[in-house]
């Protein structure tokens, strides 16, 4: 399953996991670009069941309840497993203060809260199905290297739309971290690394480009390889190989802390 599967990193994540031979869920924000998308992939394939698409706005409480039902009965129906979560989809560059449907920040809402709580509501089949779960983070959540500061969010009066970038993405982190732990503790062979997808351009791959085979590559390889293993859980990767976050991601302390702040929210 894939968030933000309609466009940018998440249809170029898709495509990539298709064109491996993977069956994709791609969840997306715009469901009409989403269902399009997903008839050009099958089309292309011949596999007319290589992508499903479903409604998902991260921002919605209501519409992650939704979207995790109807994931459930699919996977029941098919007899299939969960093997990988991308909390792909996110937010940047909001210079003002911007409410989702819920009314919280968007950055921090759609980079980080509703991610938690689409992992909360399949936890139970990340368990049982050993599901790899990526965390799409950035290099900003060590620039600067601040702690996290709970104090802030959802705060239109003290808003900076950096400010609040960097620690939506400090906590994506901090909520990878703490999720592997929570996850091993479960008894689980499920396991969550985040990754910062820093390659310098992405390309779609060959198989929505049929026709243009000058300038493809093979698109998202840091996320690639952390579903292929890299790192084991809890790892942090940057280009592709295991990288060292910044001081303040790694505080066992703070993941805890955002964890039961987050629960308290839910």
């Amino acid at each position: 399953c894939v968030t933000g599967a309609e466009a940018g990193l998440g249809l170029a994540t898709t495509a990539a996991l298709v064109d491996a031979g993977a069956t994709v869920v791609m969840g997306c924000a715009d469901l009409q670009k989403g269902q399009t998308v997903a008839s050009t992939i099958n089309g292309v394939t011949g596999k007319q069941s290589a992508v499903a698409c479903g409604a998902l706005d991260l921002g919605s409480r209501q519409s992650i309840g939704e979207f995790c039902s109807s994931l459930q009965h699919l996977l029941d129906r098919e007899g299939e497993r969960l093997e990988g979560l991308v909390h792909n989809a996110g937010v940047m560059g909001l210079g003002t203060f911007t409410p989702t449907a819920d009314g919280e920040e968007a950055q921090w809402a759609y980079n980080y809260a509703g991610p938690f709580r689409l992992t909360l509501g399949l936890w139970s089949r990340l368990v049982s199905d050993d599901t790899k779960v990526i965390c799409l983070t950035s290099t900003s959540h060590c620039t600067p290297d601040k702690p996290l500061d709970l104090s802030a969010v959802n705060s239109k009066a003290t808003y900076n739309g950096w400010g609040a970038y960097q620690q939506s993405k400090l906590a994506a982190l901090l909520f990878s971290n703490e999720l592997n732990r929570r996850l091993a503790a479960a008894g689980s062979g499920a396991t969550s690394r985040a990754v910062c997808e820093n390659d310098k351009y992405f390309y779609l791959p060959q198989l929505l480009l049929p026709d243009d085979k000058a300038a493809l590559s093979k698109g998202p390889t840091t996320t690639l390889a952390a579903l292929s293993g890299l790192g084991g859980g809890g790892s942090y990767l940057v280009d592709a190989q295991v990288g060292i976050p910044g001081q303040h991601s790694r505080s066992e302390a703070d993941a805890r802390r955002l964890w039961e702040w987050t629960l308290a929210r839910l």
